[in-house]
């Protein structure tokens, strides 16, 4: 298991703790003191309630999952909400006296106050696991392949290498915004912007939050610092860097001569990454038919 998922167990860990145990903090181990009983003929609809509330907010949550692995999770929280109840149930057992059958029903379904703790906490619990589930899925279906061979509206081709030379800052944001959008919109993404090689912005996405203006030339500087280092490891460039601050995600992609910079909220999910190398493959292919492939060559050497 990999760092990142035994922490992820240990959270889901943790929080199942939480919500099983604060309802027997609140009323005690007594079943006696629960209230708003299920009745016995409404159970069937507890449980449709149940699944339809997995599968809006499942949906909503992972809007890159499939169909079917958006039901393969509503199946996994169910399951998970009955561990909980059983483990209700168990509890009640043995600190309030009740017998294995009554103490399995009352933490199923039959106590509403703790069938809808579990109920509502349990996607939310679950969505680290979730996100690791669609990502795995996407890549074994090829979607990234599938989304590079997209066509996005492009300028027309230049008619001699002596247009193709034009500095790419004087494209218009129009031609480039379509893909910078498509990340913005994701939750948790503050701003995102195209930078060229002299520090200049050539086309942005960003909210009220960041300071693209000056964040742009830093950005360069923090390239060619990781360069520099990769340098030493007979590396040649950089494709991609990552870094975590106390409250940012920033991120930076090397696409030809210009970095497309994400910023993001730290705590964004990992799902954001699929779309950075969306975006980044759309930008790629317009390149590829605005400019001459010699451009395109000569301004990659540049940056190795």
């Amino acid at each position: 298991m990999r760092p990142d998922q035994r922490k992820e167990m240990g959270i889901v860990i943790l929080f199942s703790l939480i919500i099983v145990l604060v309802p027997l903090i609140v009323y005690g181990l007594s079943p006696e003191k629960f209230f708003f009983s299920i009745l016995t003929g409404r159970v069937y609809a507890l449980f449709l309630f149940e699944f339809m509330w997995y599968s809006i907010l499942l949906l909503i949550m992972l809007r890159l999952a499939s169909a079917f692995i958006v039901f393969v999770e509503v199946l996994a929280c169910m399951v998970y909400r009955l561990c909980l109840g059983v483990a209700f149930g168990l509890l009640i057992m043995v600190g309030g006296g009740v017998g294995l059958q009554m103490a399995l029903d009352k933490g199923i379904w039959a106590y509403t106050p703790v069938v809808l703790i579990h109920i509502i906490s349990t996607p939310f619990v679950l969505k680290g696991f979730f996100n690791q589930m669609v990502l795995w899925d996407m890549r074994k279906k090829k979607i990234l392949r599938q989304i590079s061979e997209q066509d996005i509206p492009v300028a027309k081709p230049p008619e001699s290498r002596d247009a193709a030379v034009e500095p790419l800052s004087e494209a218009r944001e129009m031609d480039w915004t379509s893909p910078l959008r498509y990340v913005k919109e994701y939750s948790g993404v503050e701003g995102v912007f195209l930078v060229d090689n002299e520090g200049l912005i050539v086309a942005r996405a960003t909210g009220k939050q960041i300071d693209d203006e000056r964040l742009a030339p830093f950005m360069l500087g923090l390239e060619e610092a990781n360069n520099q280092a990769l340098r030493k490891l007979n590396e040649k460039k950089l494709n991609r860097v990552e870094l975590y601050t106390s409250s940012r995600w920033i991120n930076l992609t090397r696409i030809f001569n210009l970095i497309l910079v994400t910023v993001a909220n730290r705590y964004t999910d990992d799902l954001l990454n699929v779309r950075i190398i969306q975006a980044a493959e759309m930008i790629r292919k317009y390149m590829r038919k605005r400019y001459t492939q010699e451009v395109l060559t000569e301004a990659e050497d540049k940056n190795v």
